[in-house]
């Protein structure tokens, strides 16, 4: 991609069981996102609540990451032209409890 071309974009979404702890920095998961990046992809790879952030809440009014990856990508389309990204080509890629919606 050439310099201020915008690029399609995919949200990498982290896995982590609901629990608080993070896998977001685990090697394969930045592997993924560096590959999609050397394909031409904008990779943004987001944080989101989890079900340990909110304990003694009542489980069924926890956010689930889908709440906070949709924001993501809201945010993504209303800063697409600073972000050089296509508000148009926006995809979503989780694993384990990041890829509940």
């Amino acid at each position: 991609a050439g310099f201020g071309q915008v690029l399609p974009v995919v949200v990498l979404v982290h896995g982590g069981a609901f629990l608080p702890s993070s896998v977001k920095n685990d090697t394969k998961f930045q592997q993924e996102a560096a590959s999609y990046a050397m394909r031409g992809f904008l990779a943004i790879s987001i944080e989101y609540r989890r079900y340990g952030d909110f304990l003694g809440q009542i489980p069924e009014k926890v956010l689930h990451p889908a709440a906070d990856t949709l924001t993501a990508v809201r945010y993504i389309i209303a800063n697409a032209g600073s972000l050089l990204a296509d508000p148009k080509r926006i995809a979503v890629y989780g694993c384990s409890a990041g890829a509940v919606r």
